[in-house]
C-alpha cells in the first residue's frame, strides 16, 4: 500500500489547507513537534509542509519531515529530507544541531545498508577531511601501549577528554568488527574507552580531591556503587564498548588482552548484558559470526 504520508503530501500541496500568514513560523513549528511527539505524524507533517513554504529557509522543518519519512520507513525520502536539511544548516537557529543531523544521515546510510557513504558520513562526523597527526600519534601510542602492557597501564598514562563525536568513533569501532577489521575495531574504540573512563576519573576526583585512579579492576567495582557514574556508563554503553574491544582483540589472536578486558568486566557486581557476554566469553571465546552492531 502506498505510503498515507506521501498521498497526505499531495494533497496537502494541492489544496494549500493552510496559510503562513496565520502565525509565526516558529509557532507553526511548535505545534508541528507538539504533534509529532504525540504520534499524530500526518497532521505534523502538514504544519512542517506550511512551515517549509515561507520564503525563509527552515532546516528544522525539513529535517522534522525527514523523521516523518523515517517513521513510516520512506528511507529514500527520509534521506533526501536530511540531506536538503543539511544543506540550509547556516540557516539554524542552533548551529550544533547539526551534529544530529548527519547522525541521523548515518543511521540511514545504515538502515539501506550504504555502508561506504555510512563509513563517510561518520568520518564526516569526526572530522577526517583532513589527517589530524596529533590524533594519529595518541592512537599509535594508545593502541601500542594496550598491546604491549594492558588497559590498566594505558590508563595509568594517558587520559583523554569526552567530546560530541565519540559516538562516531563507537559506531565505526563497531563497523569495523562486524566485518573482521579487527585492528581498525580496536583503533576506533579504545579512544571513546579511555575517554568515557577519563570523564568518570575526573567527576571523582571533583567530589573527592584525593581520589587516586589505581586499575580497571577497583574502578569498575566503585562504579556499582556510585550511581552518578553507573548512569553515565549505561546512558553511553560504555560495557558494550568494553566487550567489543575484548572480541575484536580476541579477533586478532590478542587473547591475553583480549580476557584481561572481559575479565575486567566479569569480576565486576554490575548487572549488565555485556558483563555476562563477558562471562561467557571467558567460557568459551568465540568470534561472533559477520552482523552489523547498532
Amino acid at each position: 500500500m502506498k505510503n498515507n504520508l506521501i498521498v497526505f503530501y499531495l494533497i496537502f500541496v494541492l489544496l494549500s489547507i493552510s496559510s503562513l500568514e496565520d502565525k509565526p513560523l516558529w509557532v507553526e513549528f511548535q505545534e508541528a513537534k507538539d504533534l509529532y511527539e504525540r504520534g499524530d505524524f500526518q497532521e505534523a507533517l502538514g504544519f512542517y509542509l506550511d512551515v517549509t513554504k515561507s520564503n525563509t529557509p527552515y532546516p528544522e522543518a525539513e529535517y522534522m519531515i525527514g523523521l516523518l519519512y523515517l517513521e513510516e520507513g520512506e528511507l529514500a525520502l527520509a534521506k533526501e529530507q536530511v540531506k536538503k536539511a543539511i544543506s540550509l544548516s547556516h540557516y539554524l537557529q542552533f548551529p550544533e544541531e547539526l551534529l544530529e543531523y548527519r547522525y541521523k544521515l548515518a543511521q540511514i546510510y545504515l538502515l539501506q545498508e550504504d555502508y561506504d557513504n555510512y563509513i563517510l558520513t561518520l568520518n564526516e562526523i569526526i572530522g577526517r577531511e583532513e589527517i589530524d597527526l596529533a590524533e594519529v600519534r595518541d592512537q599509535k601510542a594508545y593502541f601500542d601501549t594496550l598491546i604491549d602492557s594492558g588497559l590498566n597501564r594505558v590508563l595509568h598514562l594517558y587520559r583523554k577528554k569526552a567530546d560530541n563525536v565519540l559516538d562516531a568513533r563507537v559506531k565505526l569501532g563497531y563497523y569495523y568488527n562486524s566485518i573482521g577489521k579487527y585492528k581498525e575495531s580496536v583503533n576506533y574504540l579504545l579512544s571513546p574507552l579511555i575517554a568515557f573512563i577519563s570523564e568518570v576519573i575526573d567527576d571523582n576526583i571533583l567530589i573527592d580531591r584525593e581520589y587516586i585512579f589505581t586499575s580497571v579492576e577497583i574502578f569498575l567495582k566503585e562504579i556499582s556503587n556510585n550511581k552518578r557514574a553507573l548512569n553515565y556508563f549505561n546512558e553511553h554503553e560504555v560495557f558494550k564498548v568494553f566487550y567489543y574491544t575484548g572480541e575484536s582483540l580476541y579477533g586478532m589472536d590478542q587473547t591475553e588482552r583480549a580476557f584481561e578486558i572481559w575479565n575486567f568486566l566479569a569480576e565486576s557486581s554490575i548487572d549488565s548484558m555485556w558483563i555476562n557476554k563477558a562471562r561467557q566469553q571467558l567460557d568459551n571465546p568465540v568470534v561472533e559470526d559477520w552482523k552489523i552492531i547498532y
